[in-house]
């Protein structure tokens, strides 16, 4: 006895994913279209696009005051790009004195 595993997506939408991709990457407002075309969540579209390996484009976080989100990594990495030494637990402070000090070190 084998289980027949039935395809969530038929050749013609994989096709057409390859085409799309083919254009230039894929993004969330494509995906959000196809989903609604193949009666599939946005979700699971990404996630079809991404297992084929084809271009797809995060859309960007912003914050609350609408710049791009930056991790504290990130940020610390931008310090000790001007400062010489042992930068190490300074990824423990709040994220607006980094944010503080990478703008002041910067310029």
């Amino acid at each position: 006895m084998t289980k027949t595993v039935e395809a969530k997506y038929t050749e013609a939408q994989e096709t057409e994913l390859m085409e799309l991709a083919d254009a230039g990457p894929l993004n969330k407002e494509i995906a959000t279209q196809l989903a609604e075309r193949w009666g599939k969540q946005p979700r699971a579209v990404i996630a079809k696009i991404v297992s084929m390996k084809l271009p797809y484009s995060k859309q960007v976080r912003l914050s609350k005051t609408g710049a791009p989100v930056e991790s504290k990594a990130d940020m610390v990495a931008r310090i000790a790009r001007h400062v010489p030494g042992n930068l190490s637990g300074l990824e423990n402070a709040p994220k607006e004195v980094l944010r503080l000090i990478a703008d002041y070190v910067e310029g």
